[in-house]
């Protein structure tokens, strides 16, 4: 759907959502359709920031959006005119759309895996990386999930960095990063205490995690 100088300026000005948001709602159908008239068609559609309905005002065939008006302007002879049953359906259909929007992006993040990289640093500066490998990203749930997924490779590196501990001229710490699979944007950032990491990797064995 095109946009018209105007319509930018209607959304902006009379609802509190994205013009993004407002074309998808309308490119997906969650809308109510109050009739046509003289080649434009209007569409109610549900605002949740604004928690009311907007009409907006389209060339026919939904091809151009024209303008947005608020709900109570007055409509040309035939439109249907907004009720409160005709703001609860958009309301309705608004959310229905949300809904599957959520779930979509759901299955898509579980589809989806993160990098995960391990990381020793002395200060600020990095004297070890290592490739632990990838995590779907469901399971990166939180620092212990990360953690847990990451002890084999802390259990045999720590003991390396404590041995040539002494050399070190700055506090070394240990750092977990979760990177998306193809966006490389980051997911999660672990740090690790370094003292606690320590005593319960070379000690007992068991995890430890704080974020």
């Amino acid at each position: 759907m095109e946009l018209t100088i105007h319509g930018v300026e209607r959304i902006q000005g009379r609802t509190k959502m994205q013009v993004r948001d407002v074309m998808e709602l309308i490119s997906s159908g969650a809308v109510v359709s109050l009739g046509s008239d003289n080649a434009y068609e209007y569409l109610l559609f549900y605002s949740r920031p604004n928690k009311s309905a907007r009409i907006a005002v389209v060339a026919l065939g939904r091809k151009r959006l024209i303008s947005v008006w608020q709900k109570d302007y007055r409509l040309p002879d035939g439109i249907l005119c907004v009720d409160a049953q005709l703001v609860q359906r958009a309301h309705d259909v608004s959310s229905s759309f949300y809904s599957r929007k959520e779930k979509a992006r759901f299955r898509a993040a579980q589809k989806s895996r993160l990098r995960v990289s391990l990381f020793v640093l002395e200060g600020k500066r990095t004297i070890l990386r290592y490739d632990c490998g990838f995590m779907a990203t469901a399971n990166a749930s939180s620092a212990d999930a990360t953690l847990a997924f990451v002890m084999p490779q802390l259990q045999v590196i720590v003991p390396l960095v404590e041995a040539n501990k002494g050399t070190a001229k700055a506090p070394v710490r240990y750092e977990v990063w979760c990177v998306h699979e193809h966006s490389l944007k980051m997911a999660m950032h672990v740090r690790v205490h370094h003292e606690t990491l320590l005593k319960r990797t070379a000690i007992n064995g068991s995890q430890a995690a704080t974020m």
